[in-house]
């Protein structure tokens, strides 16, 4: 039975701080690579698979999320999930070896798959069509938030206590999260029975897988390496397999009729774009910064933090105008503005001053919160 009684704010509130939580999982470890890399003697391509398995596991469970989403009770999904992003986060932080790391990381990113997928759905479940642009600008608060933090707090914790200590800091905050989710939490979203396609969910796995596991092989192999090619090739090959048993069966994992609408179809390439552009970036710089340059990875999380604390303060703002009717041109303005700010970007040499580096990465993150 659909539970309708509960305090809409709070549990606003324990939703807003569970996407807080996954959302700067993602982004404090990001200073923490150059570290990772000299302490277990491993190569970019990497430990860049703390980010990349993370996000192939988190991807692959956000379709599977609409079917657990009608299928069980909100209240204990969300604590089920958080519960296992908590394992994975104990485990990462005393980990003695990448390879133990990296299932720890694999662990949170189930928890977080379903759990960042769940924060939108509950958000539209409890605010009405006449309030549509609240969950947006909220959702945008943490957006903004997050990577404000999370590079100059992994910065500090890193510079002074160690890489695990990231993770031991996010050891409470979980535990507040959980207990907020039991709380305050309800069952706030519609439920329908339908069955579960696994062989649309193992289609997916290995397609996505392939293609991640293809692309991770080309900063040490190159593009046409077999390595490097050919889960690429067949990975794609999967994944049309994928979307046309979407298209043909009653209930798909992932409804892809939804993309013959034009504005949907193209808000949904703009948003991967920008999600690609921003985590790779955030992969890219504070390496850039520590072994190039000879930054901290303090020094590195502060360069950072002017861009972070730009994106936090226009998401708001990206939210009020599109609740104004502004989204067109502000999805023009963020796109054009991102584009000619990583452009800029790429010109960037070892002598390049540090300000103008400062600089192009805040503007780019203007037309990221826009966009």
């Amino acid at each position: 039975m659909q539970s309708k009684s509960y305090i809409r704010w709070l549990l606003v509130a324990a939703v807003i701080l569970s996407a807080f939580t996954m959302m700067i999982n993602q982004t404090i470890l990001s200073v923490a690579q150059p570290h990772l890399m000299n302490t277990f003697n491993i190569s970019t391509s990497t430990v860049q698979w703390l980010s990349t398995g993370y996000s192939l596991v988190s991807g692959i469970l956000i379709p599977v999320t609409a079917w657990l989403a009608d299928r069980f009770n909100t209240k204990w999904l969300m604590l089920s999930f958080e519960t296992i992003f908590l394992v994975g986060t104990v485990v990462a932080a005393v980990a003695g070896s990448f390879p133990v790391l990296l299932i720890a990381r694999l662990i949170q990113a189930i928890g977080a798959g379903v759990l960042s997928g769940m924060s939108m759905t509950i958000l539209f479940s409890v605010y009405g069509p006449e309030e549509r642009s609240v969950p947006t600008t909220l959702m945008g608060l943490v957006f903004g938030l997050a990577p404000a933090i999370g590079p100059t707090l992994g910065g500090w914790l890193v510079d002074g206590w160690g890489w695990q200590s990231i993770f031991y800091v996010m050891i409470p905050v979980t535990v507040i999260t959980l207990i907020m989710i039991l709380i305050f939490m309800a069952d706030v979203v519609p439920h329908r029975i339908v069955p579960l396609d696994w062989l649309s969910v193992i289609l997916s796995m290995v397609g996505f897988g392939g293609i991640l596991y293809g692309a991770s092989n080309i900063g040490d192999h190159g593009w046409l390496a077999a390595i490097s090619f050919w889960p690429m090739v067949l990975g794609v090959l999967i994944m049309v397999a994928f979307l046309f048993r979407q298209s043909r069966i009653a209930n798909p994992i992932l409804q892809i009729k939804v993309f013959a609408k034009g504005n949907f179809a193209l808000a949904s390439v703009i948003s991967a774009i920008a999600q690609i552009s921003m985590v790779a970036v955030e992969f890219i710089l504070p390496i850039y910064l520590q072994n190039i340059r000879g930054l901290t990875a303090l020094q590195s999380g502060l360069t950072l933090l002017p861009g972070a604390i730009v994106m936090f303060v226009m998401s708001p703002v990206a939210g009020y105008l599109l609740g104004k009717g502004r989204g067109k041109q502000i999805i023009i303005l963020g796109v054009a503005t991102m584009t000619l700010s990583t452009l800029a970007l790429s010109f960037i040499t070892v002598s390049t001053a540090t300000w103008i580096i400062v600089a192009l990465y805040a503007l780019r993150n203007v037309g990221l919160a826009l966009a």
